[in-house]
């Protein structure tokens, strides 16, 4: 995934965030995976019934957190090093005006 990223997108950080929080999410999913049913079967319940239901739960609501979780340490990390001795807010604006799709709207909307 890390790999489509980059050729979809060519950003090393975004992709590095994608196989990253993919990767860790694989991880919990497995140990959840396990433990759920072992727990289950310790406390005397069918370990079959519950599982995929709680794993699936937990599997898709901490994939997001750690989707942003991972981007935000890496692309806060990246904007620290590009703003030194400036502003967050000034780095922002010039970074936004600097995109296509905004000069398009400007020139567009302008008068003539």
């Amino acid at each position: 995934m890390g790999l489509l990223g980059m050729l979809l997108y060519r950003d090393i950080a975004l992709s590095a965030v994608m196989a990253t929080a993919m990767f860790i999410n694989l991880l919990v999913a497995v140990l959840v995976g396990l433990g759920i049913p072992l727990l289950r079967h310790k406390f005397g319940k069918d370990p079959a019934v519950g599982t995929s239901v709680i794993l699936t739960a937990i599997n898709r609501l901490n994939g997001v957190f750690y989707f942003f979780g991972v981007g935000e340490f890496i692309f806060n990390r990246e904007i620290r090093q590009k703003t030194q001795g400036t502003s967050r807010v000034l780095y922002f604006k010039t970074m936004y005006k600097s995109l296509p799709i905004f000069n398009h709207a400007r020139n567009s909307f302008s008068a003539k």
